[in-house]
């Protein structure tokens, strides 16, 4: 078991994008190149996601919209890594079952905007994880889900998140010490920190990552789905019901409260000391609210490889999932995503949902992912299996399958 927890992986350089925008071309781990495959080209009509006339998706605005952007941001070069500004957070230590004095310290993550950001807009963010490995890279080492070459989209705030420099997991993110993690409260005060200076959506907050990434996925879209500020009662929210055979859906946005600024301090090339803002009430949380981050919810996750912690701190409520696993990953064997499949099923409320294929008109995905059919329209669960790649990152197929996942949830 110790094995399969350390989400152990090589570190992936996604600046060389010599397969870019191509299915087939095997740019894996080893950046070594085969003939180019075919072009990668999404379909405008999303299927799965049947909208009823005259319904919208709720926009819930950040208390960082309206604000200029931080002094500092790096320039945003499209379809490249330029433009990740580096900031970092201070964590005191605290964890679900105790403060952990060791634990405590700097933890550095990376933010890009579009290069034609808009401070009234309000974005769909993406936290994405890499795989263990190297400090202080995450934003040339994870996902390039920005690259519209490769099937992603500008139209989004990505945050890179780097490895943890305290090594309590070796060079992987704290994914073995279930309630004790240094991971919950690292997302409070990353996504406070930046919520408080970009315009956010905050109903639309997603974590996708590969390999130790993709265990932070399965660990936050636990514990930070539903709503933070009442116990998870199994219900699934009225206004999000529905399922993906429907041909109707009733869109309702939940809110949550912005929250004050976490303990942070600015990294290299980001801003100096910015003022947080005074216009919102302090954020009070509700008695029995969960202890990190309940004023705020992960919509969805997205993993290639990775595991289900078997120590897992209860879950909060639904969540929107997709997974890319290979049947024959000898890193992180497929049965871990597949124990994450049953949870999510279970929280979603359709534990026994029949399947169909998701997305079948795009080559890459035909014969390889499956909907669960019976599962809620806002919260619809994924499951794709590979063969023959073994521990790779997958991203030739990751990245369109990721961004037409999200855009099932909120077309852009």
């Amino acid at each position: 078991m110790s094995g399969l927890l350390l989400g152990g992986c090589k570190a992936t350089n996604y600046t060389d994008t010599a397969c870019s925008g191509f299915l087939g071309c095997s740019a894996t781990e080893t950046i070594g190149l085969s003939d180019a495959g075919t072009k990668i080209t999404q379909p405008t009509a999303m299927t799965g996601r049947p909208a009823a006339a005259g319904t919208v998706n709720a926009i819930v605005k950040g208390a960082g919209c309206g604000k200029p952007l931080p002094a500092g941001v790096m320039p945003t070069v499209p379809g490249t890594p330029k433009g990740y500004t580096q900031y970092t957070v201070m964590g005191t230590g605290a964890t679900l079952a105790a403060t952990i004095p060791a634990k405590a310290g700097p933890r550095t993550f990376w933010v890009r905007v579009p290069a034609d950001y808009d401070p009234n807009k309000a974005y769909r963010i993406v936290y994405i994880g890499q795989g263990c490995g190297g400090y202080g890279i995450a934003n040339t080492n994870t996902l390039q889900l920005y690259s519209e070459k490769q099937g992603g989209t500008e139209q989004a705030i990505y945050v890179a998140l780097d490895i943890p420099a305290d090594n309590a997991n070796m060079d992987c993110y704290d994914n073995r010490d279930g309630p004790s993690s240094q991971e919950w409260e690292a997302f409070q005060l990353i996504h406070e920190f930046v919520n408080e200076r970009y315009c956010v959506d905050e109903d639309r907050i997603y974590v996708a990552g590969y390999s130790t990434g993709g265990w932070l996925s399965n660990m936050w879209g636990c514990y930070f789905a539903g709503d933070g500020q009442t116990p998870w009662n199994g219900v699934v929210p009225a206004s999000r019901a529905g399922n993906a055979a429907d041909a109707g859906r009733s869109e309702g946005g939940t809110s949550g409260a912005s929250g004050s600024g976490g303990a942070a301090s600015d990294g290299g090339g980001s801003e100096a000391g910015a003022a947080m803002g005074d216009a919102a009430a302090p954020f009070v949380p509700a008695p029995g609210a969960r202890k990190f981050a309940p004023q705020f919810h992960i919509r969805g996750q997205a993993a290639v490889t990775g595991g289900e912690p078997p120590n897992n701190p209860p879950c909060n409520g639904p969540v929107a999932a997709i997974w890319l696993h290979d049947a024959g990953d000898a890193g992180n064997p497929i049965s871990g995503n597949q124990a994450a499949l049953a949870r999510v099923l279970k929280m979603n409320g359709c534990v026994g949902s029949p399947t169909a294929p998701w997305h079948p008109e795009i080559a890459s995905l035909k014969d390889v992912c499956v909907q669960y059919t019976a599962c809620p329209l806002d919260y619809p669960v994924v499951f794709c299996t590979t063969n023959g790649l073994g521990h790779a990152d997958d991203h030739e197929r990751a990245i369109p399958a990721f961004d037409l996942f999200f855009n099932q949830l909120n077309p852009l």
